[in-house]
């Protein structure tokens, strides 16, 4: 308990008393929807720049002629249903970019085009200039 000698404090008590609220998504990344004036978007305040890749990832992205897309949904791929990821499978086949695609998972018929990795150096990959698309859950 964070602060045993205190009266237990509900959530929606503390929301309504609440005089600020700093919250951590940018606007133009949100569906359009009304402002409190107590309300300060701060998205992006966690940023930090890329570091240099590891020197075979560093490899892959400079010699994709076209670029690289960026595949990643996080703890959830392992939700995605069969069928979906064979379409995706499918579609990451039909495109000239290279991708990178964040799973865990054994998966077969994986495309040329195509590698799949347990663990991305994810924000890295997003600062490197060769990262064309990135495709993700937004968790």
């Amino acid at each position: 308990m964070y602060a045993p000698e205190m009266p237990l404090v509900t959530l929606n008590h503390i929301c309504t008393r609440s005089l600020l609220w700093l919250i951590d998504q940018h606007p133009v990344l949100d569906y359009p929807q009304p402002k409190m004036p107590n309300e300060i978007y701060v998205g992006g305040l966690t940023v930090q720049p890329a570091k240099t890749l590891p020197k075979e990832l560093e490899r892959y992205m400079n010699n994709s002629k076209y670029g690289v897309i960026i595949a990643s949904f996080g703890s959830t791929i392992g939700d995605l249903p069969r069928k979906i990821v064979t379409k995706m499978i499918t579609a990451f086949a039909k495109v000239k970019q290279n991708v990178i695609w964040r799973d865990s998972r054994k998966l077969g018929n994986i495309p040329a085009n195509v590698n799949v990795m347990p663990w991305l150096p994810q924000n890295d990959l997003l600062g490197h200039p060769n990262t064309k698309l990135f495709i993700t859950h937004c968790g």
